[in-house]
């Protein structure tokens, strides 16, 4: 097979042989923080061959000299040569005669390697002990592509075998992995064979752990955690494991099939959880609950998380994605399904309010352009994988998703993935089985729908006139350009467009650019139900005002009109829709639900940074516009309240905003400039341990305006970068946006420290674009823009060409918006009496 086509189904290794079983023994030393190790692997001969291929990383050492190959049934050992190419991340060793096809052999190779920090393969998790001492337990991250990294072995999730692990550490340390262990003497544990199952899910947890137990379900689910944590928080997690065991084994009619789940919380780990077969790794904010600080956020953060790495132990794990190419769907269905179940969960639980981070409908104003990339992408290797991954692909991903499942009922979806785990349980699933069991219910051209948008990414527009003497409606579809002055190249496809009516929901497939008539009652209908589908609605202004009034009357609800303003700010900045609608819209708000308020006033926010260099006077008539939503949103506090309440958070008091936002209390008093306050809460950002009210003061931290504030942040924020703490350097530099001065203070000091910064984020590409988007994405200023392209040259073969090139796409795209609508918004704010 030749190298293209394999990268075309997604994996490197050649297939002339296959791994049966691994014995894999390794003898770990944690004060060394080091390990040696064999492996024999059983291979099954596809292909008469004189070469196997399989993976090695270069931080491995592979002990050349004792590779051994037999032949099963056969005393015959073979003579061998090796090459390791550690770009490649490949070991191959070549025979001096052939194996021939259909015979088995075992190929055995010994290894050492270092133990580190960095949370990819083996490496080690800090925690600190009774005396003030740092203490390590040694644990593994091996999704997507690092168990080559510990061991040699054919590192791909289509080549699964069964596993059976021996390890020999210091003495009296827990050690755990997929299966049940036992200890044989008390250095050495071995483990039951596990049933066939990827590389990347093999996993396992050495150090001196304590054990929560929940028996509520059929097989024990145990809580590990470090020493230094409290026991009694491991119970809710406990608690909330055993209950979706027990859920998703009736809603996928499948019974979970290892005789126990252990989930470790750790502090070190790549991201906040992964699933491993039997033994999830999370970190401890994702397990942990403490009910006296923990804010019912976090709380529902923790029952996301949990459910999310369960399900993953049917899909993806037992019924396993063959490709990384489809790493797409191995997470959208997790993503999809977690978020429908929590909705339900989350109510019932009295934390629907913090659904919101969770919610399957999208703002539509995020993420562009990140969230318009395709999810579905060849995976040529590992480097590239990780360049894919993202909380946006994510989002998008199950947004997909969610549109099949809209079409094909929620029944037949469900009823389809249950089909794939029955038939491709233990073994591979690639994407059209799914689209088989989907079409075999009766759902037709799901797959070519889903696979057009998966790997075009993007979105069109559906442009909506009504016809009132027919009583219906025409619909249109439209390439989407994000700056309509701009006619970028854009592709239209298929897509299934949802229509919502007083009688229910009508699905149904359009292509082409064909205007397409439907009939519906005129006096209610809204398109996009959930908002999922990838195309914005262009509405006329009067139908967009009367929905608007239907969602006073509970026609509409709240995620639907949120979904209404993110599409029309989205359509208004790309120059379909008039700002003028886009204001009226928002004006026209019944006053009766804080989130569609606060979406509201998100929406003029956007315009107000695109108009941050207009003349004083329109940029107060648009400040004026944003004190009327706010007054009439909410009961406001004085400045007085406010500075009464940071001094008592000064004292220690950590009650003292009692039912208040604690971000809106922190913004205010920065905006209002006093010294004194604004050291207080930069003191409050350093020193906060709840990660809730470290995100909230951060937050605010980019709303102080005065220039010595503004200068003090981005301080703050190179300092944070130098100490290796980048939580909350977005949060910061966010509201930096929102008024001229930290626009322009912040395009300075990305050009003064460019290359600090580039050193210091090496590592995290995602936050250095971040960086380089929000500073350049205000400049609507044309001298600015010409200033910023040169800087984009200067920096272009440093790998971040498309960062500066995505955060000038968006500072265009502002430029044109003002000048295209400049006195449209002069006009409406003026008939509007704003001063």
């Amino acid at each position: 097979m030749s190298s293209i086509s394999q990268h075309q189904l997604g994996h490197a290794l050649p297939r002339n042989v296959k791994p049966i079983e691994y014995r894999l023994s390794m003898n770990i030393s944690i004060p060394k923080f080091a390990y040696h190790g064999k492996v024999d692997i059983k291979l099954q001969i596809i292909e008469d061959t004189t070469s196997i291929t399989l993976n090695a990383a270069g931080n491995l050492t592979v002990n050349k000299s004792l590779i051994r190959l037999q032949a099963e049934d056969s005393d015959k050992i073979y003579e061998l040569s090796t090459t390791h190419d550690a770009e490649a991340e490949t070991l191959t060793v070549t025979l001096d005669e052939t194996l021939s096809a259909g015979k088995r052999a075992t190929l055995t190779l010994e290894f050492e390697n270092k133990i580190n920090d960095d949370p990819k393969g083996l490496h080690r998790s800090p925690f600190t002990n009774s005396k003030g001492q740092t203490e390590y337990i040694v644990t593994t991250q091996f999704e997507p592509t690092y168990a080559r990294r510990a061991f040699p072995c054919f590192d791909e999730p289509a080549l699964k075998a069964k596993f059976k692990v021996n390890l020999k550490t210091n003495n009296n340390l827990t050690c755990l992995s997929n299966t049940d262990g036992r200890q044989l003497n008390d250095k050495s544990f071995e483990f039951d064979q596990t049933p066939p199952m990827s590389t990347y899910l093999l996993a396992f947890v050495i150090g001196g752990l304590e054990c929560h137990t929940n028996t509520s379900f059929r097989v024990p689910v145990r809580i590990w955690l470090t020493p230094d944590q409290n026991l009694a928080h491991a119970s809710f997690a406990g608690q909330i494991v055993a209950q979706s065991l027990e859920y998703y084994e009736e809603e996928l009619s499948c019974k979970y099939p290892l005789p126990k789940l252990d989930v470790v919380a750790v502090s070190n780990l790549e991201h906040g959880a992964t699933e491993s077969w039997g033994l999830i790794i999370a970190k401890n904010e994702y397990v942990l609950w403490d009910k006296e600080i923990h804010t019912p956020f976090m709380q529902a953060t923790i029952i996301w998380v949990l459910y999310h790495e369960t399900l993953h132990q049917w899909l993806g794990n037992l019924a396993t994605w063959a490709s990384w190419n489809d790493w797409w769907l191995k997470e959208g269905l997790v993503t999809l399904f977690t978020n429908q179940h929590c909705a339900q969960l989350f109510q019932q639980l009295n934390l629907s309010e913090n659904f919101s981070a969770f919610r399957v409908a999208p703002d539509l104003r995020y993420g562009l352009p990140d969230w318009t990339h395709p999810v579905k992408v060849p995976v040529m290797s590992p480097h590239e994988f990780y360049q894919t991954i993202t909380f946006d692909s994510y989002q998008r991903s199950q947004y997909i998703l969610s549109v099949v499942q809209t079409h094909a009922t929620r029944q037949k979806f469900r009823q389809g993935i249950r089909n794939i785990i029955g038939k491709y349980g233990s073994s591979t699933v690639c994407a059209h089985h799914l689209w088989e069991a989907l079409e075999q219910l009766g759902c037709a051209k799901v797959g070519d729908v889903a696979n057009f948008w998966a790997e075009t990414g993007g979105y069109c527009v559906i442009e909506v006139t009504e016809d009132d003497t027919k009583g219906n409606i025409r619909v249109k579809q439209m390439p989407f350009h994000r700056n309509t002055d701009i006619r970028e190249s854009r592709v239209i496809g298929p897509l299934f467009m949802t229509i919502e009516t007083k009688n229910g929901v009508q699905s149904h497939l359009i292509q082409g650019v064909d205007n397409h008539e439907y009939q519906v009652d005129l006096l209610f209908y809204k398109l996009n139900v959930n908002n999922v589908a990838p195309y914005y609605t262009l509405y006329t202004e009067e139908r967009l005002l009367e929905l608007a009034r239907q969602f006073g009357n509970g026609l509409i609800d709240t995620n639907g009109m949120l979904g209404l303003l993110a599409e029309t700010t989205v359509l208004t900045t790309a120059g379909y829709q008039s700002s003028k609608t886009l204001l009226s819209l928002i004006k026209s708000l019944p006053r009766t639900d804080d989130s569609v308020m606060e979406m509201g006033n998100s929406c003029l926010q956007d315009l107000q940074k695109a108009w941050m260099f207009e003349p004083l006077d329109e940029r107060n008539r648009l400040k004026s516009f944003e004190q009327d939503l706010k007054s009439t949103k909410m009961e406001q506090t004085t400045e007085a309240e406010d500075t009464l309440m940071l001094k008592r958070l000064k004292d220690g008091d950590h009650e003292a905003f009692g039912d208040r936002n604690r971000f809106e209390v922190f913004r205010n008093l920065l905006i209002d400039g006093e010294d004194a306050h604004y050291a207080i809460i930069l003191e409050e950002c350093k020193g906060l341990q709840d990660k809730d009210d470290r995100h909230a003061a951060h937050r605010s931290l980019g709303y102080a305006t005065e220039p010595e504030h503004i200068r003090r942040t981005l301080a703050y924020v190179l300092e944070e970068l130098a100490n290796g703490r980048t939580d909350y350097i977005r949060d910061v530099l966010e509201g930096q946006s929102l008024h001229s001065g930290g626009i322009r203070a912040r395009w300075e000091w990305l050009q003064e420290n460019c290359d600090f910064l580039l050193e210091r984020l090496s590592h995290d590409k995602g936050l250095f674009g971040a960086i380089i988007r929000l500073s350049l994405e205000c400049l609507t200023q044309s001298s600015d823009i010409l200033c910023a392209e040169e800087l984009a040259r200067r920096k272009a073969d440093d790998g971040f060409g498309e960062y500066f090139r995505e955060g000038l796409a968006e500072a265009k795209c502002k430029h044109h918006w003002v000048e295209r609508d400049r006195v449209v918004v002069k006009e409406w704010l003026q008939d509007q009496g704003y001063v």
